[in-house]
């Protein structure tokens, strides 16, 4: 599984689920997974659209949530463990995440 879908789901926990809610990482989970779009339509081979890369991202949430919901156990666990890091934590790895263009169709 792409980082970038992980990251589109514990964005979607962060709004959906009963978690401790941090505002400020929220707002870095948002614009990471804005860059990680930008990077996969800049330079996949695929040039998918913002509106393919939304889609792609609909489907995948619908199934998680066929799968027993978003607001799974597991789900906010990891969503709790990522939002420890922080907002810098969660920039710092989309940095490194996007400083290796060979990851260009799945990042």
């Amino acid at each position: 599984m792409c980082v970038q879908m992980i990251y589109s789901e514990l964005l979607e926990i962060g709004k959906s689920c009963n978690v401790t809610r941090d505002a400020a990482f929220q707002r870095e989970l948002t614009a990471s997974v804005a860059r990680m779009d930008q990077f996969v339509t800049t330079y996949s081979p695929e040039h998918p659209t913002q509106a393919q890369i939304n889609a792609e991202r609909a489907d995948f949430l619908k199934a998680v949530r066929a799968q027993g919901g978003i607001c799974q156990e597991d789900g906010v666990m990891s969503y709790e463990q990522f939002q420890q890091g922080g907002a810098a934590a969660i920039r710092s790895n989309t940095d490194d995440l996007l400083s290796h263009p060979n990851h260009e169709s799945c990042l």
